[in-house]
């Protein structure tokens, strides 16, 4: 599965509790707890749901925590860079969002059939804010801007059924406060 290779990785979906799940799907998950538990209860949160994919800018690793606690989503993010002079880095950062700031979510799921049997294949899930990410002048009098979007996936070969399962829990978790 993509994103999961190497470095003791196993699978967290199996883990009701961000705690555990934590522990053993993220390299670093003390880093992660640490700035979760910082901004929110950790015994509050109602879904979650993680990922973990080889880093686009360098040979290192992108990790990703994204939780509600009914009212805000949260999202912690670990990623290797490269650094100065052939060195690396590791950034942490942590994003509060009120969910009322979410003004619109797509949760759909892609469905196999074979025969007349029918299985999850993929689930992905779009939020959209009313914060705005860039602006652009499209005349001296307007001002075109892009909202933030998130977008999560899983997939039977990225993540496998019990991860897909616990991404229709947080989207459906989300939309009910949105």
């Amino acid at each position: 599965m993509r994103g999961v290779e190497g470095d003791g990785y196993q699978d967290w979906a199996p883990y009701p509790d961000l705690t555990n799940a934590a522990t053993v799907g993220l390299r670093d998950p003390k880093v992660a707890l640490d700035a979760l538990r910082a901004v929110v209860d950790i015994s509050e949160v109602s879904a979650f749901v993680l990922d973990r994919e080889p880093a686009e800018q360098s040979e290192g690793l992108w990790q990703e925590v994204a939780l509600t606690d009914g009212r805000r989503l949260v999202m912690w993010h670990g990623e290797d860079k490269s650094g100065l002079l052939g060195s690396s880095e590791f950034t942490s950062s942590i994003r509060v969002i009120p969910l009322g700031a979410i003004t619109d979510r797509q949760l759909k799921t892609t469905y196999q059939q074979l025969g007349t049997e029918r299985s999850l294949l993929a689930v992905e899930l779009w939020l959209s804010t009313v914060t705005p990410e860039k602006s652009r002048a499209v005349s001296i009098s307007e001002t075109e801007w892009e909202v933030q979007d998130f977008y999560f996936a899983k997939s039977i070969v990225d993540g496998g059924l019990a991860q897909m399962e616990r991404l229709l829990q947080f989207g459906r978790a989300v939309a009910q406060r949105v």
